[in-house]
């Protein structure tokens, strides 16, 4: 790291401050309206999709914004089906063995 930034600074190119510009805009207009959607278009030339569970769009940061859809959409199915399945299976495990000789006297 020491290498790349041997004085702690690097020389920012055009795109660097084209982000910068449009970042500040973005946090700008968010806290002045509630929207960062001026900012947003500036930058990237489209409207960032207000966020709703079937289209899960969030906006990449950085020097090539895009907008993107259901972010680690593998990391989540395992908190959203897998998980739920493991822990299906193992409560009706549990309940089929937990006494699996009811009538036996001993």
């Amino acid at each position: 790291m020491a290498k790349a930034f041997p004085n702690g600074t690097t020389d920012t190119d055009q795109s660097e401050k084209n982000l910068a510009h449009t970042l500040m805009g973005l946090l700008t207009d968010f806290a002045r309206q509630g929207d960062p959607n001026n900012a947003v278009q500036y930058g990237l030339h489209q409207t960032w999709p207000q966020f709703s569970e079937p289209g899960e769009h969030y906006l990449l940061l950085n020097t090539t914004m895009s907008v993107g859809s259901k972010p680690y959409k593998d990391r989540v199915t395992l908190w959203t089906q897998t998980l739920p399945r493991l822990l299906q299976a193992a409560q009706n495990q549990h309940h089929t063995t937990k006494n699996p000789h009811p009538n036996i006297v001993g």
